[in-house]
């Protein structure tokens, strides 16, 4: 299983980021709701999200 923070124009209809599962079976995107653009600031928001991410990941 691979899964992590997306920034790119695949999904345009999830924002400018996208939370991303994969595993052997199926891809699951989620919308990622980040607007912030600093780096820092970006990677403060995703840090603080990945205990939950990671929480649901292990429900699926």
């Amino acid at each position: 299983m691979t899964l992590g923070w997306h920034k790119d124009d695949d999904h345009p209809d999830l924002g400018t980021t996208h939370f991303q599962r994969e595993t052997g079976e199926e891809t699951i995107h989620d919308p990622g709701h980040i607007e912030v653009e600093a780096p820092l600031g970006f990677l403060e928001i995703c840090l603080d999200r990945l205990p939950e991410e990671l929480h649901e990941t292990t429900e699926c």
